[in-house]
């Protein structure tokens, strides 16, 4: 007897390993999996506080909505398991710092095990998350971080991005400089890798245009001198002047008496997002009824979205009802983000990571961002345009419009 219950023992603790062993497998590092996983986990790097929580707004919402359809049928089919899964999305919070974003990465990666990461807000966070998922071997997507810094911090074998560059974003000013006869162009930069880069790209964009460029040197971010820069650029009678700087510090510009007094025929923020609010307080007792920002996405954009067939304007229409306020170009790039992610599992059928980093590198799709095809060094160029924000007298609010839309010329596009 005792030697019988010595091998049922025995055969207990083989079993037991083999289960284990079995459980094990579905852990670890993101893209393994196990027969019992039920979701495909994607993780979601956003600022949900700090100076870009505003970028972070509606980010669950929007992603849950772009997969809704999915979702109802059952999900995306998954060769290895021979079935479907459902989508789910795991949110943490960059604190609008690449540092902060650098340990929400680890997070997702290391404890929730999460099978990809998605991020949309702006090159420095999106390059520390990249970091990490090249690190880890998980894939990464993002969408709004300008390709040159990208290429710049490195090259990627799992992160994708897809945005704009240098060269698209003064194309998309080309037109709008030639519509209002602008020859005499300042630029105003808080000093920073990305702004002394596009400084570059547009000392050679001037030279080839006919452009006159006055830069009266680069502001401290700590104690930028704007009225001195504002003077300097009066002085020299600049028909425009191009700003490459926070929402912030753009509206601490405006907040100087000299840049009030100067008020340039058009001023252009081509590094980021304004929205209402930012206007309102950018222009209280500044008597100028235009600005401009440069954008990858409007609601008028005519292209349809890969997961729901739904194009621009009917995405706004969802946000407005939503959230009760005005789209902006980032209910574009979260909606693209998600498309972009789940259009590479789709094609890959697999959550293995070297599967689906093969498929995004030969993923040739419509977004509603415009075509996703990367390129080999993992990046694509996104069409940009020009957004002009001008005073409604009749309403007593800010408004905008696609003032210059150039790169969308093969696409048919109503202009009412």
């Amino acid at each position: 007897m005792k030697k019988r219950l010595n091998k049922k023992l025995i055969m207990a603790v083989v079993v037991l390993a083999m289960l284990v062993g079995a459980v094990l497998s579905g852990c670890g590092e993101s893209g393994n999996y196990a027969t019992q996983k039920n979701f495909i986990t994607i993780g979601c790097v956003c600022p949900l506080t700090g100076e870009l929580a505003s970028y972070g707004e509606g980010t669950l919402e929007t992603e849950e909505a772009a997969v809704a359809e999915i979702n109802e049928n059952e999900g995306i089919y998954i060769d290895t398991l021979q079935r479907k899964l459902k989508i789910r999305f795991l949110v943490k919070d960059s604190e609008s710092t690449a540092q902060g974003a650098k340990e929400a990465a680890e997070q997702l990666i290391n404890e929730e095990n999460v099978d990809l990461v998605i991020s949309g807000s702006g090159a420095e966070t999106a390059i520390a998350v990249a970091g990490v998922c090249e690190s880890a071997k998980v894939p990464f997507f993002s969408v709004d971080a300008e390709n040159g810094a990208w290429l710049e911090s490195g090259s990627y074998q799992y992160c994708f991005n897809c945005s704009y560059d240098n060269e698209s974003r003064l194309e998309a000013l080309k037109d709008v400089f030639e519509e209002q006869g602008i020859t005499s162009v300042g630029f105003m930069a808080v000093r920073s890798e990305e702004s002394e880069d596009f400084a570059e790209t547009l000392a050679t964009f001037a030279s080839e245009n006919g452009l006159k460029i006055t830069n009266p040197g680069y502001l401290d971010p700590d104690t930028p001198n704007y009225s001195a820069a504002a003077k300097a650029l009066a002085s020299a009678k600049v028909q425009a002047v191009i700003c490459f700087m926070e929402a912030d510090e753009f509206s601490a510009l405006w907040a100087t008496d000299d840049m009030k007094s100067f008020a340039p025929q058009m001023s252009v923020l081509v590094n980021n997002h304004l929205f209402v609010n930012d206007i309102a307080d950018i222009t209280h007792g500044i008597d100028i009824k235009e600005f401009y920002t440069v954008t990858s996405w409007d609601k008028k954009y005519p292209f349809e979205s890969s997961l729901t067939d739904e194009d621009g304007s009917v995405l706004g229409l969802w946000w407005e009802d939503t959230f009760l306020s005005s789209s902006s170009e980032l209910l574009g790039y979260k909606h693209g983000n998600v498309e972009i992610a789940i259009d590479a599992v789709k094609l890959a059928m697999a959550l293995d990571a070297e599967d689906v980093i093969s498929a995004a590198g030969s993923m040739n799709v419509d977004t509603v961002l415009g075509v996703v095809d990367f390129d080999q060094t993992n990046t694509c160029v996104l069409p940009c345009s020009v957004l002009k924000w001008t005073y409604n007298t009749a309403t007593l609010s800010w408004e905008k419009e696609l003032a210059s839309h150039t790169q969308l010329k093969d696409v048919e596009f109503d202009e009412d």
